[in-house]
């Protein structure tokens, strides 16, 4: 809880992924240009709560002759196991 997470989406094709937890979107994670090889994008999450987390990635393609796609994952959100 409240450390710094990487989430990171692979895509098949450019464009821009939001990232969402339930159905909100992560702050600052809202239409995050992809890039590199292979095509990735980055969001920094903090969990804010302990349990299981619903997260999805909604990949957008920059050509619209491809439709969108979303992938999912369970993330679980324990407690700290070492002291501050």
């Amino acid at each position: 809880k409240r450390q710094l997470v990487q989430l990171t989406a692979t895509a098949s094709k450019p464009g821009t992924v939001t990232f969402k937890q339930k159905n909100s979107i992560i702050p600052g994670c809202n239409n995050l240009p992809t890039s590199g090889t292979p095509i990735v994008a980055i969001c920094n999450w903090k969990p804010t709560i302990h349990g299981l987390q619903y997260l999805s990635a909604k990949l957008t393609p920059t050509d619209t002759n491809y439709p969108s796609s979303t992938g999912s994952l369970t993330y679980i959100v324990s407690t700290r196991s070492s002291p501050r």
